[in-house]
């Protein structure tokens, strides 16, 4: 391995990527393997700790559920008597209403920020994505690209392998149904490291996206694209249309930041 090129995040985030020496073997059977279970029986995207956490139902309901404080702590003590007492137990209690409703706002405008950057990074890695699928099966090695294209679909593979390798577990049912990933496992082992080791490979060497290694992962990445847009989208609308009065993530959704500091959002969301 060398140059280190994603550093782990805060807490529990997503593990350093360094960039592989040589081209990694991919094991493309395990690969179109797990691309046949999922077009026909797992039909979500695959996520991990980090963007499985905001999987809140796209609804008002969903939203205020996910947002809602465990309740007001109100002042307990001794029972208020006469008029300065009674006044003072009602502004204690309006000071507790209103820490609930700011925090309400702060978990909102964090989830909104989530939401706008998980479903305009799909946008993006989608078009990248299909973008060089097309030259690749063209036979256009070598055509000049906006610089951004490769590197957002080689990221887009080391993304998808960073989830694959530890997903969010959001289909476990106790003695019903096997954990999400012991039903990876299966593929193969080492399903997730492929993806990551190949993007990050390819994100010094774009050129190895051509291969045939490189279309059939960039194949299942697009396919994953689409999953999360779906997931997405619809949550960020429900969050704003629950809270008109915070700002919206204009500069992500209309893609008017730099790659580095699209993906640098991911260090900032707030919990």
């Amino acid at each position: 391995m060398g140059e280190l090129i994603r550093k782990p995040l805060r807490g529990k985030r997503r593990r350093e990527v360094l960039t592989p020496e040589v081209i990694p073997d991919v094991n493309t059977e395990a690969v179109l393997r797990f691309m046949d279970w999922r077009a026909n029986t797992y039909k979500k995207p695959i996520l991990d700790k980090l963007n499985g956490y905001y999987l809140f139902s796209p609804t008002p309901w969903g939203v205020e559920s996910y947002t809602k404080s465990n309740g007001i702590a109100y002042p307990a003590g001794i029972r208020a008597v006469g008029k300065e007492a009674i006044a003072q137990l009602l502004q204690d209690r309006n000071t507790a209403q209103q820490k609930k409703t700011r925090q309400m706002i702060h978990k909102a405008e964090s989830a909104e920020t989530a939401t706008a950057f998980f479903w305009t990074i799909a946008v993006i890695r989608q078009a990248a994505l299909a973008e060089m699928l097309k030259l690749a099966a063209n036979g256009s090695e070598g055509t000049e690209l906006d610089s951004d294209v490769p590197v957002y679909a080689a990221d887009a593979l080391m993304q998808f392998g960073l989830c694959l390798e530890s997903p969010f577990e959001n289909n476990r049912r106790r003695g019903k149904e096997e954990g999400l990933k012991t039903r990876l496992d299966s593929f193969g082992p080492q399903l997730g490291q492929d993806f990551v080791d190949f993007g990050a490979y390819a994100t010094a060497h774009p050129e190895a996206l051509y291969s045939f290694d490189g279309m059939v992962l960039m194949e299942a990445a697009l396919d994953e694209q689409k999953y999360q847009i779906a997931t997405w989208a619809p949550r960020h609308t429900a969050v704003i249309e629950s809270y008109p009065q915070i700002e919206i993530s204009r500069e992500i959704l209309y893609q008017t930041l730099p790659l580095a500091e699209m993906l640098a959002v991911e260090d900032e969301l707030s919990r």
